[in-house]
């Protein structure tokens, strides 16, 4: 994973908060982050380096979801996701088809939306059954690489479809997020948001980074 990618995935993080109006968007916005490429030992040598210089150091990381639970640390809290990736929690049908939707007035005006919502809906169909054919999970398993099997393919083909340039890149998915409501965010995305203001709570109590 590289370092593009794991910032996209802070920012879908903060996407997320603001959309739920939760506490944590304002720790999101101007973290101290460290990218280690989904690798709880990596996350642990570093934060322990950092440590020694300052003793009391508390940290959080989040994984995509790995093979075996990250190491339980009381200092470095760690935890994954439970589906593959984060982009997973954006991969709605609703929210594809709004996106699609917004583009196409952004783009041509309000008479051409119905027009790139359709051809969106038409090309979820397409990469499905196209997925189920290559014997890989649905767009909405929690098993998939949304990211790489789903989104990238979908939005390489819808805009073909379109004769228009991509303008949904793979560094922009956070975008997607602008789409999607607070009802349709499930509660674990709430709950790791909870443990990042718990981690911060716990930081300031200490006197770290103050």
């Amino acid at each position: 994973m590289g370092r593009w990618s794991e910032a996209l995935d802070l920012a879908i993080l903060l996407a997320l908060a603001r959309i739920l109006e939760h506490p944590a968007a304002a720790l999101l916005e101007s973290p101290y982050v460290h990218y280690v490429a989904n690798q709880p030992r990596r996350a642990q040598e570093h934060f322990y380096g950092v440590r020694e210089a300052t003793p009391g150091l508390v940290g959080m990381a989040i994984y995509d979801r790995l093979e075996q639970a990250p190491p339980v640390d009381p200092n470095l809290i760690q935890r994954m996701w439970k589906r593959r990736e984060i982009e997973n929690y954006l991969c709605l049908r609703t929210v594809l088809e709004k996106y699609a939707w917004v583009e196409g007035e952004k783009q041509l005006g309000e008479l051409f939306s119905d027009a790139w919502r359709e051809t969106m809906s038409e090309t979820i169909d397409e990469i499905e059954q196209a997925l189920k054919a290559l014997g890989k999970p649905a767009p909405w398993s929690p098993d998939i690489k949304a990211s790489d099997d789903f989104l990238d393919p979908l939005f390489k083909r819808f805009f073909e479809k379109l004769q228009w340039p991509n303008l949904m890149m793979k560094t922009d998915y956070h975008k997607l997020a602008e789409h999607i409501s607070a009802a349709e965010i499930p509660d674990e995305v709430t709950e790791m948001l909870d443990l990042v203001v718990d981690v911060a709570g716990r930081a300031n109590a200490r006197g770290v980074g103050s």
